[in-house]
């Protein structure tokens, strides 16, 4: 393994950590410069309009629990990264997805509740905006 400084398209610099083969690493190198730095892809994301909208996700889990309850699996997509914080005081997680439509599996905020818990959450959820998507 060995540090490269890389100029990243935008004309930021920074500093990778590559290993394998010199001709990978050269590949990787060489790949690294034609991307934005990472600052730079974080505001290009945010600028997109597809992801200024916050989507929660509301769908009956495959599991219950052992007294026979209902679960439900909720996750967020969209402009998740804007609502981090908010996201996580909520109780959901950052991991990947639990019943992934296509592979491979997408990472995204998530929580699994009772079907109880759902009247109370969604108001809390709808609080930051968010819409939902089934």
């Amino acid at each position: 393994m060995a540090k490269y400084d890389v100029t990243h398209r935008c004309g930021h610099t920074g500093e990778i950590d590559l290993w394998g083969k010199g001709k990978d690493r050269e590949w990787k190198l060489k790949n690294a410069e034609g991307n934005l730095c990472k600052e730079c892809w974080i505001e290009q994301q945010k600028a997109k309009p597809e992801n200024k909208e916050l989507y929660i996700h509301i769908e009956p889990h495959f599991l219950e629990k052992e007294n026979g309850e209902k679960l439900v699996y909720l996750y967020f997509s969209g402009a998740t990264y804007e609502n981090k914080e908010a996201i996580k005081e909520l109780g959901f997680v950052w991991g990947e997805e639990e019943m992934p439509t296509t592979p491979p599996a997408k990472k995204v905020w998530k929580k699994v509740i009772t079907q109880k818990e759902v009247k109370e959450i969604t108001v809390k959820i709808k609080a930051l905006g968010a819409i939902l998507k089934r």
